[in-house]
């Protein structure tokens, strides 16, 4: 057996970018199977199904173009595919001018939902969600390689408000279990794509465009220089003065 059994863990159905991930223990004789890196040596990305001498099943590229998976795709692919389906979305909160977003549970319409498997797009989102009310948002999944200016730029012509969902952190710390196990990804999605923390506006809706999904509020402004400097003098002499009675 060559060396695929180990720089192929897992292949696309039908068609290239399909999104539907599929590893070689559940592959059948007949599967149409593609390489899921957009940057595969073979520029139709075929995969075939092989066994080794000890019947071990394993996805195998044509002679001269094995490689390795590039290590995010397999993380990327799966995040974008938890979308499917989804009922609800929660955006971050953000601040527009002297205008406040609040974080809210939008309630979608899941078969609005579209989904880009293609990396590296210069203008289609990763995700396009719609709520049930009609509110239209695209969702960004970044692994490594932030949202580039040009590609943020481009997605301005879409007119929608777009979300990043940041999964670097999660990434780097598991960078080569990313890349071979579809269980451990799949297992930790539910975590990685709601929590907040994870989420940062790309794109911020416009204030006052009458849409009622999203929520504003005034800005409370920060306090300015000299009335921070007042505020820190007034609570170090509180401080100054107790310590002097306590003493005393």
């Amino acid at each position: 057996m060559n060396e695929d059994h180990l720089l192929n863990p897992v292949a696309e159905l039908d068609q290239p970018d399909s999104g539907d991930i599929i590893q070689p223990v559940h592959a059948k004789p007949g599967d149409k199977l593609f390489c899921p890196d957009h940057d595969c040596k073979d520029s139709e990305r075929v995969l075939f199904l092989k066994r080794s001498s000890l019947g071990t099943p394993f996805f195998s590229h044509r002679p001269g173009f094995s490689h390795p998976i590039y290590p995010q795709t397999l993380l990327h692919k799966l995040a974008v595919r938890w979308f499917q389906g989804k009922t609800t979305f929660e955006i971050p909160s953000g601040v527009v001018g002297d205008q406040r977003i609040s974080r809210k549970l939008l309630q979608l319409d899941p078969a609005k939902t579209e989904l880009e498997f293609r990396q590296y797009q210069s203008v289609i989102p990763d995700v396009l969600v719609e709520s049930i009310t009609g509110y239209r948002l695209a969702i960004e999944i970044v692994v490594t390689s932030d949202v580039s200016f040009d590609k943020s730029k481009l997605l301005q012509g879409h007119n929608l408000p777009t979300v990043c969902i940041d999964l670097t952190k999660f990434y780097l710390a598991n960078r080569e279990t990313c890349r071979v196990d579809v269980d451990f990804i799949t297992n930790n999605l539910d975590a990685l794509l709601t929590d907040i923390k994870n989420k940062r506006w790309i794109r911020c809706p416009v204030p006052d465009d009458g849409n009622t999904e999203i929520e504003w509020s005034k800005q409370e402004a920060a306090p300015s220089g000299s009335c921070l400097l007042s505020l820190v003098t007034l609570l170090l002499m509180a401080f100054v003065t107790w310590i002097y009675f306590k003493s005393n």
